[in-house]
């Protein structure tokens, strides 16, 4: 009997989509605001602002609005988040095909060309994929 009782808290909370239609004082450029304020070593201040005021508005100050606040900003930063992955991803990816190209050249044109370009971005991407995998 629990089951049912969680999972409409959770939902009621804002951790799924909105159980109710409640519009929410959402304004994300509150952080932008801060973070083209601070530097790189102070942005994690500006963490939370938003959240914070958006629960202080009274279509956030329940608990069903609090779970909007903050399930609001969640998405949007996890959003950036992958923008920001798949940007970095992209620019590795030309690094590692440009220097895979490199290697085929090395062979002049000969038969040992493919191989060596293939070789290397085997080795390349299981590089990239072990340091994404020990330092994330």
């Amino acid at each position: 009997m629990k089951s049912p009782l969680i999972a409409t808290l959770i939902a009621l909370i804002g951790y799924g989509p909105p159980a109710f239609a409640q519009n929410i004082d959402y304004e994300p450029k509150i952080r932008s605001s801060c973070l083209d304020g601070t530097g790189e070593a102070d942005c994690a201040t500006c963490i939370g602002q938003v959240v914070d005021a958006c629960i202080q508005t009274d279509a956030g100050s329940s608990t069903v609005g609090i779970g909007m606040c903050i399930s609001s900003e969640w998405q949007q930063l996890d959003d950036r988040l992958n923008a920001a992955y798949q940007d970095i991803q992209r620019g590795w990816i030309v690094y590692r095909d440009t220097a895979c190209d490199w290697e085929m050249v090395q062979w002049g044109g000969g038969t040992g060309g493919g191989p060596a370009s293939v070789a290397c971005m085997m080795r390349l991407t299981a590089q990239q994929t072990l340091f994404l995998e020990n330092h994330l």
